[in-house]
């Protein structure tokens, strides 16, 4: 297998089709009205750990010059994050994903192996509480890609990020956005996601949620469900170009949380 594939095969392996189931828990104590595939501005109090575990699987099809149908295929990650809060408004996160990529004919064997680990800090630089429940806050981040892949699932470079978001919460609606650019340094041996490629990547997501259940919180706790939609892009300084729409499902406790997503691409500029 060549060290790097054709740029626009990279992205259209995931542009094609890209299917996302997802399930979340978060320990010790979930956060309001965070979208699914996308970060908030909101972050662990200090001294405490959240713990968030996402299964996904992806179903794509290869892309590149030859046009003749591929067999579509099935990669399953799960992306584990761990973020500690150090003070009040500063938190740090490490992400490591694990892939466990499918056959996709006969004489051929699964993959398995751990991406790039993600080191993060969160900056949270404006907080406007409303009220106990409404609440308007902005953070930035930024961190850095590490090489630590195994079995052609990492890259071979030092790639760091940052980025802003908004989250804003009033009433029963929530609304999140965020920017980010990568500065890409390197490629990955059999890149399928944007970023994967020599390319810079900026990364636009915007999420609204419902909160279906309670209309109205009372002294009394009880746990939330909510309504979630997001639109994730991804556009990378080569012009390609991705967008999915992701409705979703939350389900939120006071020490843990259950969500649900999948993500239907609308535009593929690959």
């Amino acid at each position: 297998m060549p060290r790097r594939r054709n740029p626009t095969a990279a992205i259209a392996a995931a542009g094609w089709g890209a299917l996302l189931l997802a399930l979340a828990a978060l320990a010790p104590s979930a956060h309001a009205q965070e979208a699914i595939n996308m970060p908030a501005a909101t972050q662990p109090s200090p001294g405490q750990w959240v713990v968030r575990a996402l299964p996904k699987y992806w179903r794509y099809r290869e892309g590149g010059e030859d046009t003749s149908p591929a067999s579509p295929r099935g990669l399953f990650e799960l992306d584990t994050s761990i973020a500690y809060g150090i003070v009040s408004r500063l938190s740090v996160q490490a992400d490591l994903p694990f892939y466990w990529l499918q056959p996709q004919g006969p004489g051929e064997s699964d993959r398995v192996g751990i991406g790039d680990l993600a080191l993060s800090l969160k900056l949270r630089i404006l907080q406007e509480d409303l009220n106990p429940v409404d609440t308007v806050r902005v953070a930035v981040f930024g961190g850095t890609l590490l090489p630590t892949g195994t079995d052609g699932f990492g890259g071979d470079s030092v790639d760091p990020f940052l980025g802003a978001v908004f989250t804003g919460i009033f009433g029963r609606h929530g609304l999140n956005q965020s920017l980010s650019w990568q500065f890409t340094t390197g490629s990955v041996f059999d890149p399928v996601f944007a970023g994967e490629t020599t390319a810079d990547l900026l990364r636009f997501d915007t999420s609204y949620l419902f909160r279906l259940s309670p209309s109205e919180y009372t002294e009394v706790h009880q746990p939330a469900l909510y309504a979630v939609l997001e639109l994730n892009g991804a556009w990378e300084t080569s012009g390609d170009l991705e967008i999915f729409l992701a409705p979703g499902i939350l389900y939120e406790a006071q020490r843990f949380a259950l969500e649900a997503s999948i993500q239907i691409p609308v535009v593929q500029r690959l």
